[in-house]
């Protein structure tokens, strides 16, 4: 992806699905191995392909891994219109297990960012090891305390009181934003990603943001939500 700060990204083979999927397929690859992982370890896997890519489409693309890497994994498939970057076509977050490397012990709690080459805001992976606690928040939105939508037209506003709210929920279980570790981002409008990348910074002043899929959907649950965001936070026990 090209970079513009204050501008959407623009996808690198804009259009070109077998290429996207075949980049981010090595790129996710690369990452596993220097973990000590391959994609046999990754467990869980949501794709979302835009256009008339579709699921023979996918199988194809993963059919070109080496047999050690093969993703067979629980997955979900969704075709939706939109996502960040101009010409992208294909994006996925995934999740994997494998066991620790020599150098990690399995006693302590250890929060890893590992920093991503293609867009500086949103780390490649965030990797979690040692004894931990999980919390999964459902989807959180800009809702006042009627169930109304709040600040409403205003996707800048609506993003920092639903970052707020998730952070508050989190704090009755003695966690914040800085322990979640991955987000799936909701939206309506796409072109509403440099206003999000801006809330994010506030958010985390010191950069380390958790890993982060951003889609575009049709509608969210109440009319006038602009975003939607369901967040998954690990700690020590």
């Amino acid at each position: 992806m090209k970079y513009v700060p204050g501008e959407r990204m623009v996808s690198m083979f804009p259009g070109d699905f077998a290429k996207q999927c075949g980049f981010l397929q090595e790129k996710l690859v690369d990452l596993l191995h220097s973990e000590g992982a391959t994609g046999a370890d990754v467990v869980r896997s949501t794709t979302f392909l835009t256009g008339d890519a579709g699921l023979g489409d996918l199988l194809k693309c993963r059919g070109t891994l080496p047999d050690g890497d093969k993703l067979i994994n629980p997955g979900t498939l969704a075709n939706i219109s939109q996502l960040s970057a101009l010409g992208e076509v294909n994006t996925y977050d995934s999740i994997g297990m494998a066991a620790l490397t020599p150098e990690q012990d399995a006693t302590v709690f250890a929060k890893k960012i590992v920093p991503s080459d293609l867009n500086p805001d949103v780390p490649a992976a965030v990797i979690v090891s040692g004894p931990r606690r999980t919390l999964n928040v459902s989807g959180i939105g800009s809702l006042d305390e009627a169930g109304e939508i709040a600040n409403l037209g205003d996707f800048a506003a609506q993003c920092s009181l639903t970052l707020e709210k998730i952070d508050t929920l989190l704090k009755t279980r003695d966690a914040g934003l800085t322990d979640i570790a991955k987000m799936l981002v909701f939206v309506t409008d796409s072109r509403n990603a440099p206003d999000f990348r801006d809330c994010m910074a506030k958010a985390y002043p010191d950069g380390n943001q958790p890993a982060q899929t951003f889609v575009n959907v049709a509608r969210l649950p109440v009319p006038g939500m602009l975003l939607q965001i369901d967040a998954t936070a690990v700690t020590a026990p």
